[in-house]
């Protein structure tokens, strides 16, 4: 039996976003995580000498101070930085990413088709104001018909499985890069490797996988987590959560990160229209396999995006490339994502997608007919990309938590596209503002 914890601030999911709040709360609080080790979807697992986390989970700075307390919780010394190695396979050919400013070998009436519609797209954008607020018109605002017909529009397509228009668009300068013109020129007519976007520059733990930030962050909070707790209801009049098996616990504010449908399905007495809101959220669901491979080097690349169908996956990482410790000696690691929505699922049994996903990856050139395989391992991740909303809806139920000092925050709990440093910040701006409203009481 938990004890009681009366008017404590009580967080749940030890993701890196309730782990960051965890960290910077000033006061009681107790942090409870349905699985038994902290990290969420940037967990990894060991299997013999591998080590693989659920996903490619990469930490990119913008902010001196994330960089400065990642590297407090891990020695620099341990956190290998990385040049940005990721390519596009499509048309037959590898180019860099990102597509927009790196066109170079592809056939040249495709080059043409980008360049002058990109020209277009610019030259319009000076003439009138910006209207797009939609993911597919943003894309055609920024560069054109040519750039969405042939890399855009498929791969979003490919990886959102929902029509763009319905996709807003507050995540999207931070994520995809607008290069002037004349930097696309530039990659048009030679191997340009100026990088270009957020992730140009990444860092990784050169021991442990990603794994071992949350055990960093778990250290440095001294035993106020509480493992293998699962979270069944909360009844906001009595300020009380209740666990499986009975137990509760009494809290002054409540942060969760876990996904927000499933936050609002938990609480006894919501607005019928918020609950009904909550279940109509959208969401991208993710099957990742992966594998490891007895053969060093199968690739040189960080990373690699598939927009054409005749690939299943839309990206595949090689995490033998982020860290030398990930796999044993003599051999490679890598990921393999195919996204999948409730609305499209995927129409294969488990052991016929291993299959396409192992001829794909023949057919891309990544394996050799006689590389054998010697790990796999299929994670399904049911909550990967929130679909952000065009409207409110989001922000009604938002107000709704803030007004009972809920705080539901993170990519999950914000339904926010965020990246982990962003989910690092968001967990300490949480835990600022409750320590602010306990200094006022």
């Amino acid at each position: 039996m938990i004890k009681k914890h009366n008017d404590k601030t009580l967080i749940i999911g030890a993701g890196l976003t309730g782990l960051s709040t965890a960290y910077h709360l000033r006061g009681d609080y107790a942090l409870f995580e349905k699985a038994r080790i902290a990290g969420g979807m940037a967990s990894s697992e060991k299997e013999g000498d591998f080590i693989f986390d659920k996903a490619g989970h990469l930490l990119h700075f913008k902010t001196r101070y994330a960089k400065g307390l990642v590297e407090k919780l891990i020695n620099p010394n341990l956190l290998n930085k990385n040049h940005r190695h990721s390519w596009i396979l499509s048309k037959g050919i590898y180019t860099r990413y990102p597509f927009q400013v790196n066109t170079y070998r592809l056939p040249p009436v495709v080059i043409k088709d980008c360049l002058l519609e990109m020209a277009h797209a610019q030259v319009s954008a000076v003439r009138g104001p910006k209207t797009a607020d939609n993911l597919k018109d943003w894309i055609l605002e920024s560069f054109g018909h040519g750039i969405a017909r042939h890399f855009m529009f498929p791969y979003n397509r490919k990886l959102w499985k929902t029509p763009l228009s319905g996709i807003g668009i507050d995540w999207v300068e931070r994520f995809i890069p607008r290069p002037k013109l004349d930097y696309a020129i530039r990659g048009a007519v030679s191997d340009y490797k100026k990088g270009f976007g957020y992730n140009r520059i990444f860092y990784y733990p050169a021991r442990g996988g990603m794994q071992a930030l949350s055990d960093a962050f778990c250290a440095a909070l001294k035993n106020k987590i509480f493992f293998d707790r699962e979270i069944k209801t909360i009844d906001i009049s009595k300020r009380e959560i209740g666990f499986a098996g009975g137990a509760r616990a009494r809290f002054g504010a409540l942060v969760s990160s876990i996904p927000l449908p499933e936050l609002v399905a938990m609480i006894k007495i919501v607005p019928r229209a918020l609950r009904v809101c909550a279940r109509g959220l959208k969401f991208v669901s993710v099957l990742n396999l992966n594998l490891g491979i007895d053969r060093k080097g199968i690739s040189a690349k960080h990373w690699i995006y598939f927009p054409e169908n005749k690939y299943i996956f839309y990206r595949v990482g090689f995490f033998s490339n982020f860290s030398g410790g990930l796999c044993p000696p003599g051999t490679s690691s890598l990921y393999a994502e195919i996204s999948y929505t409730d609305d499209r699922p995927l129409m294969m049994c488990d052991g016929d997608i291993k299959a396409r996903v192992i001829r794909d990856l023949k057919k891309a050139g990544i394996l050799a007919k006689d590389d054998k395989i010697v790990y796999e391992k299929l994670y399904r991740i049911k909550y990967a990309y929130p679909v952000c909303r065009k409207d409110g809806l989001v922000k009604n139920i938002d107000d709704f938590l803030r007004a009972r000092e809920i705080y539901s925050i993170g990519r999950y709990g914000g339904w926010k596209y965020m990246s982990m440093e962003e989910c690092i910040l968001n967990g300490r701006m949480t835990a600022d503002c409750i320590n602010k409203n306990r200094q006022k009481v």
